[in-house]
């Protein structure tokens, strides 16, 4: 059983164009609500704003970059008001459905490229 799980993985990561195994992709970015990622990163909302104590005006997942590490991490550039952005890092393990906030990076601009935190 965990060899199919490893083998589902690797070929999930070879359909995602990772060139270094380890390695953070370029960044992507998020063009429809139904992406895997804008789901994943909406579906933490409530407890990215309840870790930072404010209820943001918007909450749009707009680009992302990525990294396999027993499953997936992810950093995702937000959109939470008019020109505010904010950085959340989340991972999902292997056999995983859910995502799991590791942290957040305030007060970013547009300008501001994602950078692994």
């Amino acid at each position: 059983m965990k060899l199919v799980i490893l083998l589902a993985f690797v070929a999930l990561a070879f359909a995602q164009k990772i060139s270094i195994p380890g390695g953070v992709s370029e960044r992507r970015h998020i063009v429809e609500t139904d992406d895997e990622v804008y789901l994943l990163t909406s579906a933490l909302r409530d407890t990215v704003e309840k870790q930072n104590g404010v209820k943001y005006q918007k909450f749009k997942p707009e680009s992302y970059k990525y990294q396999v590490v027993n499953g997936f991490m992810y950093w995702v550039k937000v959109k939470v008001g008019r020109g505010e952005y904010i950085w959340v890092k989340f991972h999902v393990p292997i056999a995983a459905t859910h995502p799991s906030l590791s942290a957040v990076a305030l007060h970013k601009n547009v300008e501001d490229e994602i950078e692994p935190f």
